[in-house]
């Protein structure tokens, strides 16, 4: 009998491995600051550039609500030069309609007058063109606020896009990092399984050794080998007769216990009927003592009346004969009740349950039993 045996030979590659893993660890623990760098100034810029847009967004609605303002004011003054310019009209028409009318005296008081107006008129309406140059420079300092505006959101436009560009190029680093830390972790993960194969196929190789010594002393007895197959086989063959056995006393015992269940719940069945008749009986009993102590109860009621109506001489025949039927009326009861109590103990000698107790220490039926027994004090 021959047997092969191949040692395996530790790879040289491992330890190329583990200087690899080092100087990535290296690069990415370098590459990881620089990225840390990186973040913190795109982090700079989009919080600039979210203060920038606010400040924007407040410039444009302050824009917006002085282009209101400007409209309105425009809108306004245009009426009030209409308004004027009608009033102008009206008085000037005034003047035609009324010079050929009035005297020359009359004529230079009104043309006064007139005049007056006319100036205060034209006065007013320089004013208002005043105010509306102005309001037309403010115009022209709001659109040139307005170009401002716009070329700076357009150079946040760019500046932003340059932060999406970094940002974008940032992720890429990370996705790199991310590759890099995973080929790390695989490469220690596949370091330390081929030092674990390594270690297994050590420990492989010894037990082959040891296989092998074990081997070629079992060669050596062929013969004692062989006499123990015949004993195994013997031992194999008794082994499954006496798991048959085995079976058949299973096969038995489950038809007993088959048995003793349906006897069990027979059993059960009977004693829970049992049980219910002697809870009807000991309800019954229960409401007969009620009874009888209610009947004690008007005894010893009638007993005292007794006591008190003897004192009198009239009713004394009467007395007599009350106190005989009283007599009588308490022997029935106490007929009754040993008769009662003779049922009760045959019941429970032939039921077996612990009622027994029941009238032994109950007090009211010591009460009872006091109160049935007929009286010596009745005076005659």
């Amino acid at each position: 009998m021959f047997v092969c045996l191949q040692f395996v030979t530790r790879p040289k590659s491992t330890d190329t491995a583990v200087t690899q893993t080092s100087v990535n660890m290296a690069d990415l623990d370098a590459s990881g600051a620089h990225l840390i760098t990186a973040r913190n100034e795109v982090q700079r810029l989009r919080n600039e550039l979210i203060e920038k847009d606010e400040r924007i967004t407040e410039y444009e609605s302050e824009l917006h609500s002085q282009r209101e303002q400007a409209k309105k004011d425009n809108q306004r003054n245009d009426e009030i030069i209409q308004a004027l310019e009608r009033e102008l009209e009206v008085q000037r028409e005034k003047i035609l309609r009324y010079g050929s009318q009035t005297t020359l005296h009359d004529d230079q008081y009104k043309t006064g007058v007139i005049n007056t107006e006319i100036n205060s008129l034209e006065c007013r309406a320089k004013s208002n063109h005043f105010t509306v140059r102005s309001t037309v420079g403010d115009i022209e300092v709001l659109k040139t606020e307005r170009d401002a505006l716009e070329l700076e959101v357009e150079n946040l436009q760019s500046l932003r896009e340059e932060v999406a560009a970094l940002s974008e190029q940032l992720d890429n680093v990370i996705m790199e990092r991310d590759q890099l830390t995973q080929e790390r972790d695989d490469l220690i993960l596949e370091s330390e399984r081929q030092a674990a194969v390594l270690e297994a196929m050590q420990k492989d190789n010894d037990a082959l050794k040891h296989e092998t010594e074990y081997l070629q002393g079992q060669c050596n007895n062929v013969a004692a080998i062989k006499e123990q197959l015949k004993t195994v086989t013997a031992e194999q063959q008794h082994l499954k007769e006496v798991r048959d056995n085995l079976q058949l006393q299973m096969e038995h015992l489950q038809g007993q216990c088959k048995d003793i269940a349906e006897m069990t719940e027979e059993r059960n069945k009977c004693q829970a009927s049992g049980t219910k008749a002697l809870e009807k009986a000991r309800d019954t009993l229960k409401l007969e003592t009620n009874v009888l102590q209610g009947q004690c109860n008007d005894a010893a009621a009638l007993k005292e009346q007794l006591n008190t109506v003897c004192v009198t001489t009239v009713l004394r025949p009467k007395l007599r004969e009350w106190r005989r039927g009283l007599l009588v009326i308490v022997t029935v009861l106490i007929f009754c009740f040993i008769v009662l109590l003779w049922t009760q103990r045959y019941s429970l000698n032939t039921y077996g349950t612990p009622f027994a107790s029941l009238y032994k220490t109950s007090p009211s039926c010591k009460s009872i039993l006091g109160n049935a027994t007929p009286s010596r004090n009745i005076v005659v």
